[in-house]
C-alpha cells in the first residue's frame, strides 16, 4: 500500500529544496503479511454476544476491544488497530503476541514462510525482481 505525505524541509538539511515536498511510504513486507494473516483469521473467527446471543465476525473494533478488556495494560488505539489491520502499521512484538493470545494462535502464525537457507519468501522475491 503506497501514501503520500509532505514533510517540511528539516532546517539543518543543507538543502534549501521546496518548503514541502511529496515522500512515498511502502508498507515493509511483513507488515502486509501481518495484514493479511490477520485479516485471514479475522474472517475464520465468530463472536457470540453473550447478551442477545447473536454471531458476528472479528474485525479490528472487536479484537480491540478483546485487547483493552483482555491485556488493559497495552495501551493501543482503536485507530492504531485499524491501521494494524489495514497494513498501514507494524505492530510492536508485543501486540502481536497479544494478538496471537486472544486467537488462539502460535505469534509465528504472523511470521512469512521461510526457506531451506533462512531467507523468507519475501526476501526471494525482491531478489528476482
Amino acid at each position: 500500500m503506497m501514501t503520500a505525505q509532505y514533510i517540511e524541509d528539516f532546517p539543518d538539511s543543507g538543502d534549501p529544496g521546496p518548503e514541502s515536498q511529496a515522500v512515498t511510504d511502502v508498507a515493509h513486507p511483513a507488515t502486509t503479511y501481518f495484514s493479511a494473516r490477520l485479516r485471514s483469521l479475522s474472517e475464520a473467527i465468530t463472536l457470540r454476544e453473550l447478551e442477545t446471543g447473536g454471531v458476528r465476525k472479528l474485525n479490528a473494533p472487536a479484537l480491540y476491544a478483546l485487547l483493552e478488556e483482555q491485556s488493559p495494560d497495552l495501551a493501543i488505539s482503536l485507530r492504531q488497530m485499524h491501521r494494524y489491520y489495514n497494513g498501514t502499521a507494524t505492530p510492536r512484538i508485543d501486540v502481536v503476541y497479544e494478538i496471537a493470545r486472544l486467537v488462539g494462535v502460535s505469534p509465528r502464525v504472523f511470521l512469512p514462510p521461510s526457506t531451506d537457507d533462512g531467507a523468507t519468501i519475501d526476501d526471494d522475491q525482491t531478489e528476482n525482481r
